[in-house]
């Protein structure tokens, strides 16, 4: 997706995605992501799913609905 650089907003809710690694590798060129749902994926099952996201797209206010500190919004 290297191609959709100024991609801001995604859904991927309940497309079975089960690694961080391929959502980091997929999504590496979306540097300007705000929001993203991946909400519904087996991947909310690890536990530091969040952090790593948050962290890895240093523009990401919205993850599953939710803030950084894990308020919905």
């Amino acid at each position: 997706m290297r191609q959709f650089g100024e991609l801001v907003q995604l859904s991927l809710h309940n497309n079975q995605i089960k690694s961080l690694e391929n959502i980091k590798a997929c999504l590496s060129g979306c540097k300007n992501m705000e929001e993203l749902d991946i909400s519904e994926n087996p991947v909310e099952k690890d536990k530091n799913f969040s952090k790593v996201l948050f962290e890895t797209f240093s523009k990401l206010e919205i993850l599953n609905g939710k803030d950084k500190n894990g308020k919905e919004v």
